[in-house]
C-alpha cells in the first residue's frame, strides 16, 4: 500500500528538481511501484484535481478554523508564519514545525483520497463542521511535511511544476512505452486517472481495446482567436465554413440505445440539468452517436446571458422550476460517432453531412460556406445581430484533434477579449466600499509557469454581482496588504478592453485600456486563462 508520506517526499524532490526530464522520470520510478487503482489517485493527487471536476469546497476559512482547533493559534502567529512562507503549503508546514505537536501514523494515499472524495459529497445543514470534523481527522495523524502536501492538495496549489503531460510522460516511462501512444489514450480515456490505472493495468495492450464508443467522453477539440473574419480566410487552409458562436453551454452527447447522457466541455455530468435537452435527443436520433452542441438559454426568441445556463447547471433541486424560468434550445455543429463507427479522423465536412443525415428535428448551428471575406463578414454582423457572440471558422477537410487547439478551428468575436484571472482585488470607495470591487487581472507566462498583471478594473457587474464576487474573492484569500486583498488565482473573467498599451508599471510589459469584466468564465479552469502571448498578439495587431 502506497503511504502518503512517500508521496509527499516525492512531491518535495520533485520541487527542487529543475529538470523536466527528471521530473517525469521520478513520476514514472513512483507509479511504476503502484497498482492501477493507487495510480489512478496519484496522478489526481499530483494534480491537486479529482475526477470530472468534483470539488471538495473546503476555504481558507475552514482550514484556519479546524488548525486553530488544533494549535494555539494568534493572529501575531499566523502572521510572522504567513509572511515566510510562498503558499498556503509551506504556512501549514511551518505551524507544524513551530509547535510539533502531531506525528506521522503512515495514512495511504487510498485513505486521503477516500477522505477527500467524501468531502466533495458532503452538502446541506452541517456540512461545515463535518468537513472540520474529516479534515481534523486526517491532519492529526500527519508529521509537518505531509501536511503541507495535504494541504496544497485540497486548495489544488500543488506548485511542484507537474501539469497533466508530465504525468504522462511520466507513466509512459513507467510502463515502456511511447509518450504518443499515451497521449493517444490520454484523449480517448478523457480522463487523467482512468488512463494512468488502464495502461498501468495493461501496458500497451490498453490501446488494442480502446476505441471511440458511447458514454467514454473525450477531450474536446479546441480553437484558436482570431480577430477578424479576413485574419481567419488568412489562417486556414482551403475552403472553410462559418457557423454561429453562441454564447451557452458547450455538450458532448452520448447516445446509445434509449439512454442518453450529457457532458460539459470539462467532462462533468451535465444529465440531470438538461433533461429537457435528454428527451429531444431521445425523441430525434434514431441510432447510436455523439454529437456536440451548444446549448443555449432562450427567451422570447432572444438569446440569454451565458450565465442563465449556469443557473440551470447549480441549482438542480429546483430543476422543474429553472426549466420554466430558463427554457433552453439546443444547437449540434459536430457528429463525432454515429452507429459504431468513429468519425474523428473523417473531415468536418464530412462529419457535418453525418450530423444532417442523423439529426432529426434538433436544429444546427446556422452556418454557411462563403465565397469570399465580404461574404464572411456579412454573416459575422448577421451572427452579432442575432445575439451570438461572433462565429468559429472550421476547415472543410480538418479532422477533429481532441484536447488540441490548432488552427482547424478558430473563433471570431466582435471586439478582442481576454480570459484573465482575477489575482486580487481592492476595497471600494463610496457607495463600494463594503465591496471588494476593484479587480487586479493577470494572464500567464508558460515558460516560466508565472502570473503576469496585465491591469485593472471595476466595470462590468452589477451590484448584486459585486456582492457575490466579494464573498468569493474573501473565501480565497491569501494575504491582505493595505486595501489590497491578494487571492488564489481560482476566477476567471473575460475582459474587453478598448485597446493594450506598451506600459513599464507591469512586468509583463503591456497594459490594458479601458477593460471591463464581460462575464465571469465559470466554465474554465485557472490554467485555460490566456498566455502572454495572447496580449503580444492583440498588441501587434493594433
Amino acid at each position: 500500500m502506497a503511504i502518503f508520506r512517500e508521496f509527499a517526499q516525492l512531491c518535495e524532490e520533485i520541487e527542487k528538481e529543475s529538470g523536466k526530464k527528471e521530473k517525469a522520470r521520478l513520476i514514472g520510478e513512483f507509479l511504476r511501484q503502484l497498482s492501477p487503482e493507487e495510480g489512478r489517485i496519484a496522478s489526481h493527487l499530483f494534480l491537486g484535481s479529482f475526477p470530472a471536476g468534483r470539488r471538495i469546497f473546503v476555504s481558507w476559512n475552514t482550514l484556519m478554523d479546524t488548525l486553530g482547533e488544533m494549535f494555539p493559534l494568534s493572529p501575531k502567529d499566523l502572521q510572522k508564519i504567513g509572511k515566510s512562507a510562498v503558499d498556503i503549503g509551506e504556512m501549514v508546514e511551518g505551524i507544524y514545525k513551530r509547535w510539533g505537536r502531531y506525528k506521522s501514523r503512515g495514512i495511504t494515499i487510498r485513505e486521503i483520497y477516500e477522505k477527500l472524495a467524501s468531502l466533495a459529497e458532503l452538502e446541506g445543514k452541517g456540512a461545515m463542521r463535518k468537513r472540520k470534523t474529516i479534515l481534523k481527522g486526517l491532519l492529526v495523524g500527519m508529521d509537518s511535511l505531509e501536511a503541507k502536501y495535504l494541504t496544497k492538495t485540497i486548495v489544488g496549489e500543488m506548485r511542484i511544476g507537474v501539469k497533466e503531460g508530465m504525468v504522462l510522460e511520466g507513466l509512459a516511462y513507467a510502463v515502456g512505452i511511447s509518450i504518443g501512444e499515451v497521449r493517444k489514450g490520454f484523449l480517448l480515456y478523457g480522463d487523467i486517472g482512468k488512463t494512468v490505472e488502464n495502461f498501468l493495468s495493461k501496458g500497451r495492450t490498453a490501446l488494442l481495446s480502446l476505441s471511440l464508443k458511447p458514454f467514454q467522453p473525450l477531450q474536446p477539440m479546441l480553437a484558436q482567436m482570431a480577430y477578424s473574419v479576413r485574419e481567419a480566410f488568412e489562417e486556414i487552409e482551403g475552403d472553410l465554413a462559418l457557423e454561429f458562436k453562441y454564447d451557452g453551454a458547450r455538450v458532448q452527447i452520448h447516445k446509445e440505445g434509449d439512454k442518453v447522457m450529457i457532458f460539459s466541455r470539462h467532462l462533468n455530468d451535465l444529465t440531470s440539468s438538461f433533461p429537457e435537452v435528454v428527451e429531444e435527443v431521445k425523441s430525434n436520433i434514431k441510432g447510436d452517436a455523439i454529437l456536440e452542441g451548444e446549448v443555449v438559454a432562450v427567451k422570447e426568441g432572444r438569446f440569454m446571458p451565458f450565465q442563465e445556463i449556469l443557473r440551470r447547471v447549480t441549482r438542480k433541486r429546483e430543476i422543474t422550476r429553472m426549466q420554466r424560468e430558463i427554457p433552453l434550445k439546443l444547437f449540434l455543429f459536430d457528429c463525432l460517432y454515429a452507429d459504431g463507427e468513429s468519425l474523428i479522423e473523417r473531415s468536418y465536412e464530412e462529419r457535418w453531412e453525418r450530423l444532417r443525415e442523423i439529426k432529426g428535428g434538433i436544429a444546427l448551428a446556422e452556418r454557411i460556406v462563403p465565397e469570399d471575406v465580404e461574404k464572411g463578414e456579412e454573416f459575422f454582423r448577421k451572427a452579432l445581430e442575432s445575439g451570438a457572440e461572433g462565429v468559429m471558422a472550421k476547415a472543410l477537410k480538418g479532422i477533429y484533434t481532441p484536447g488540441s487547439r490548432g488552427k482547424l478551428w478558430l473563433k471570431v468575436k466582435k471586439s478582442a477579449t481576454l480570459d484573465l484571472l482575477i489575482i486580487g482585488a481592492e476595497w471600494g470607495y463610496g457607495r463600494r466600499h463594503n465591496w471588494l470591487s476593484d479587480y487586479h487581472l493577470a494572464c500567464w507566462d508558460r515558460e516560466k509557469r508565472e502570473l503576469l498583471m496585465v491591469g485593472k478594473t471595476f466595470k462590468g457587474l452589477t451590484d448584486e454581482e459585486f456582492e457575490e464576487m466579494t464573498k468569493r474573492l474573501l473565501s480565497l484569500k491569501v494575504r491582505e496588504e493595505g486595501k489590497v486583498v491578494y487571492v488564489k488565482p481560482e476566477v476567471v473573467v473575460e475582459v474587453a478592453f478598448n485597446d493594450i498599451q506598451r506600459s513599464p508599471r507591469y512586468k509583463c510589459g503591456y497594459a490594458l485600456r479601458l477593460a471591463r469584466i464581460l462575464r465571469i468564465r465559470e466554465d474554465k479552469r485557472p490554467e485555460e486563462a490566456d498566455d502572454l502571448s495572447a496580449v503580444e498578439k492583440i498588441y501587434h495587431s493594433q
